[in-house]
């Protein structure tokens, strides 16, 4: 008799199994559990594949009511952000040198010291330690305060052109502000400034619900999918989101405007089709960008500026990695310096590595 093929955790023989091959071990791995699961359910008896049925349409009724507090999310927080406008006008007031607050007792310091690592030896924190060269105890507010967070930000230090630091010098304030459902913009107020005239720029975002078509299931939350930009007023010579080119046509020669990536594309206007691969993902890092702003960088603006969080694990997973390399070293040489015959037998990557998205 042919031995016919088993499924246990080790070992999953299926027909797919040629198919599925081709993809990386994490999704690998997922799509053999699945089929799994799926066949196991197909080999019960039909009685209990009915009941599983009934569960799966009581999931979908879940959906809805997963739905319904999607919504009522957006509007507790449109309401609570009512309530940190006081806060955040203060916030202003004090980086603007409007007001001059008493001094207060520290709060706490960071979990590490992270001011013991050292600097990367990078052109945007070259930039930043410029920018702070002429601070002294007479200095009014806390300049540079938008700008700095924004250069040691992951999302957005790479799109900060050298133009668009003196522009963002003048940055003042960030806001979000609700509106109706799954809607709310982003302002940015400016100082006057030698690069624009308007005082605020917008950033338009909408929302949804975001469902998967192949599992009708599950949801996962509302994000941003669209966005909006606004018009800048640039004053002549100044628009840091163009560059001017020498052309030659018909052996003469014709100055052009050619379009660079700047942190002002931001605003830009366009309307991006679907089938626009290269204005999709445009699209995309804008709307992440945004999410990041409203859920993250507005409300702990201050968190951001001092290193309390940063917008990339890198510094926390290199003070982790200096503590596990001390614990190494601890591991090789006793106290007396005499070199251990054991060396540690483990793998010392991250446990974020073994998780699945």
């Amino acid at each position: 008799m042919d031995k016919q093929p088993t499924m246990d955790a080790n070992s999953i023989e299926l027909e797919e199994a040629e198919t599925v091959q081709i993809l990386p071990g994490d999704t690998y791995n997922a799509v053999l559990r699945r089929q799994y699961l799926h066949n196991r359910v197909k080999e019960l008896p039909k009685e209990v594949q009915q009941r599983v049925e009934v569960l799966k349409n009581m999931q979908l009724e879940q959906i809805e009511i997963d739905k319904q507090f999607c919504a009522e999310l957006f509007e507790i927080q449109k309401k609570f952000q009512a309530r940190y406008e006081p806060l955040y006008n203060k916030r202003k007031d004090i980086i603007t040198g409007k007001v001059q607050p008493p001094a207060q007792e520290s709060t706490g310091e960071p979990c590490e010291d992270i001011f013991s690592v050292r600097i990367p030896d990078d052109q945007d924190y070259a930039n930043i330690i410029k920018s702070y060269k002429n601070v002294n105890q007479n200095t009014v507010g806390i300049p540079n305060f938008w700008l700095t967070i924004f250069k040691t930000s992951n999302r957005l230090r790479d799109i900060i052109t050298d133009e668009d630091e003196l522009v963002l010098e003048k940055l003042i304030d960030i806001r979000v502000k609700y509106q109706e459902l799954y809607v709310y913009t982003l302002e940015f107020y400016f100082d006057e400034n030698d690069y624009f005239n308007d005082e605020v720029l917008y950033k338009k975002c909408y929302m949804r619900v975001r469902e998967d078509p192949n599992c009708p299931y599950s949801i996962d939350g509302a994000a941003t999918y669209k966005c909006e930009g606004c018009t800048i007023h640039w004053k002549e010579n100044k628009n840091v989101t163009i560059k001017k080119v020498t052309v030659l046509v018909d052996n003469v020669e014709m100055v052009r405007e050619e379009p660079i990536s700047t942190f002002f594309s931001f605003f830009d206007e366009t309307n991006y089709e679907a089938d626009d691969e290269i204005g999709m993902l445009v699209l995309n890092a804008h709307c992440e960008i945004s999410e990041f702003m409203r859920e993250e960088l507005i409300p702990k603006a201050v968190l951001y500026f001092n290193g309390f969080v940063v917008d990339d694990d890198s510094v926390d997973k290199s003070l982790a990695s200096s503590d596990e390399e001390e614990k190494k070293s601890d591991l090789l040489y006793s106290s007396e310096g005499e070199e251990e015959v054991k060396k540690p037998e483990f793998d010392e990557r991250d446990e974020d590595d073994y998780i699945e998205s």
